[in-house]
């Protein structure tokens, strides 16, 4: 793996409304790797969020949606709290978020971050997907996510991907056996079987949780692979 470096840079609020700062990597620059495999990270992570807001405007097009906009910042980074304008789309029917669009303000075809969710027929997120770049450093996103969730038995569960198609994370949590459940683990924790994991309720669950789901992300590295062919034409 590539040693990377690292900014510590003040990234304001995380999903669950934490303020943080982190380091971040910047998957453009790494020691010792030839310029050309940087410039082609770069490329396919930019490439990655692009297709991602191609993605959402054609969900938001073929769906009647609900919009909502606000505006937000960080202090201690670009010292303006109005960076970025954020759209949220909803469909109408379902009431479920389609998509998070974050613009910047003063560069308003300039992508921040995005978030784009896939759904099955039952109302459940099966895959969603999310790039994002820092407010500073911005020659590739300094995020790239994509999630794969399933369902089953009263538990619910996702791996977590990069663009690149490394596996980052994975989670279930629910019910099994009426014991709570909660796995968490970052990918060098990942076993390889269930047996690996010493309590015998968590094996079970993780047998549940992740058996059948994708080991690999190959087919939706590209996010235009959401859009039916016949869309495309």
């Amino acid at each position: 793996m590539d040693i990377m470096k690292r900014h510590l840079v003040w990234v304001g609020k995380n999903k669950y409304g934490l303020l943080i700062a982190i380091m971040a990597y910047l998957p453009f620059y790494s020691y010792g790797a030839p310029v050309e495999e940087d410039m082609g990270r770069a490329a396919k992570w930019n490439q990655f969020a692009e297709s991602l807001q191609t993605l959402s405007s054609h969900l938001i097009n073929i769906t009647d949606v609900r919009k909502e906009e606000l505006t937000g910042g960080y202090g201690g980074v670009t010292d303006d709290l109005e960076f970025y304008k954020e759209t949220k789309s909803y469909d109408m029917k379902s009431g479920k978020l389609i998509s998070k669009v974050k613009m910047e303000n003063k560069h308003p075809d300039r992508l921040h971050a995005i978030e784009v969710y896939i759904y099955d027929e039952s109302g459940h997120i099966k895959r969603d997907y999310t790039a994002a770049y820092l407010p500073v450093y911005r020659k590739a996103p300094y995020q790239t996510l994509i999630n794969i969730h399933r369902y089953k038995d009263g538990l619910r569960a996702y791996r977590q991907f990069d663009a690149y198609g490394d596996v980052l994370y994975e989670q279930c949590k629910g019910t099994y056996k009426n014991k709570e459940i909660f796995i968490s683990l970052v990918d060098y924790e990942i076993p390889d079987h269930p047996g690996q994991l010493t309590d015998k309720i968590i094996q079970a669950a993780y047998r549940i949780c992740f058996e059948n789901m994708p080991a690999t992300a190959d087919p939706y590295l590209d996010p235009l692979q959401e859009i039916p062919l016949s869309s495309k034409n």
